[in-house]
């Protein structure tokens, strides 16, 4: 017996014994952590669904015996694994694992791309909304709206009346300085040019 048919041996006997732990959809892989969450991954990565998952902070990751670069405390972040696999190579220290959608849970190879920490801050919701922040980058005055975009530097307009109004107006600069890392509070009026890699603005008629 060849090591080939080996490792296939053990995959077959491994995905018997984590029955219950993924559910086959029509063009991926559902895998449910060990507290009932849910992620969602390609099945070319199918093998990566026979190991038992927590969620940490939205994120699927298990404990390693061996360290990672990018993970010094031995956890194995799944997202990051399935980008080494996209990339073939393994991420260096400082490298992460940007979700495109802002969604923890999508772990398919197409919503993954490389980006530095500063990207990957970017394309974050940022801080919780709360009853007097309702988006990105917009913070209340005492009778107005205030505009924040942190670039190289801090960029910040005020004098905004209408709230939704300002979250329009970080968008604008948030496209124009964050590229294709921009976190939109309304991605419906923009489209994704791909060979700019960039938003631009949708004109409707």
């Amino acid at each position: 017996m060849n090591i080939i048919q080996v490792q296939q041996d053990l995959l077959k006997i491994r995905f018997q014994r984590s029955e219950g732990r993924f559910i086959e959809r029509n063009d991926c892989l559902e895998i449910i952590a060990s507290n009932g969450s849910s992620c969602f991954i390609d099945k070319e990565d199918a093998d990566l669904a026979v190991y038992s998952w927590n969620q940490t902070n939205g994120y699927f990751a298990r404990h390693s015996s061996r360290k990672h670069p990018t993970s010094p405390n031995r956890s194995l972040y799944l997202h990051s694994l399935i980008l080494e696999r996209k990339l073939g190579r393994q991420l260096k220290e400082g490298e992460y694992t940007d979700h495109i959608d802002w969604d923890k849970s999508n772990n398919r190879r197409i919503n993954l791309r490389l980006s530095s920490k500063s990207e990957n801050a970017i394309n974050s919701q940022g801080q919780k909304r709360t009853r007097t922040q309702r988006f990105k980058g917009v913070t209340r005055a005492i009778n107005t709206y205030r505009v924040q975009l942190n670039y190289s530097t801090s960029i910040s307009e005020c004098g905004f009346t209408d709230e939704v109004e300002a979250a329009k107006r970080y968008d604008e600069l948030a496209a124009q300085y964050h590229g294709k890392y921009a976190f939109l509070n309304f991605p419906e009026d923009w489209v994704f040019d791909l060979e700019l890699q960039r938003y631009k603005k949708q004109f409707r008629p």
